[in-house]
């Protein structure tokens, strides 16, 4: 199984991603924000800094896929604790957007490029 790291979901560990982890940082803005007739913008920003993590991994075996799949467990939210770019630990309560895998062989059970994105609630 691959080594994990130090980003927990629920206070279990994530398996180390093949490709460095994304970690975007975007404001939120209302469903007013936008252009007046003169094309000024007007923004009304609800929330800054929302996080938003991808994680990407080329090949996994049936054991990683399913302890990966197993941290979400079904639940709509879960608490994502991990350390920022200063080196500080943070914690943030975060929903699952998507994930994509491609089933390479099943019956030998190698599964590849499964991303997922987590969100700040």
């Amino acid at each position: 199984m691959k080594e994990f790291f130090d980003l927990l979901i629920d206070g279990k560990p994530v398996l180390i991603p093949d490709q460095d982890m994304v970690m975007d940082y975007t404001d939120l803005d209302s469903p007013e924000t936008g252009r007046d007739d003169a094309g000024f913008m007007h923004r009304i920003i609800l929330r800054r800094n929302v996080r938003k993590f991808q994680l990407s991994y080329s090949a996994l075996t049936r054991e990683e896929y399913r302890y990966l799949e197993s941290l979400f467990g079904g639940k709509p939210e879960f608490t994502v604790t991990y350390r920022d770019h200063h080196g500080e630990e943070s914690t943030f309560r975060a929903y699952r957007s998507g994930h994509s895998i491609t089933v390479r062989n099943a019956r030998t059970g190698l599964y590849k490029n499964y991303k997922l994105t987590l969100i700040e609630c």
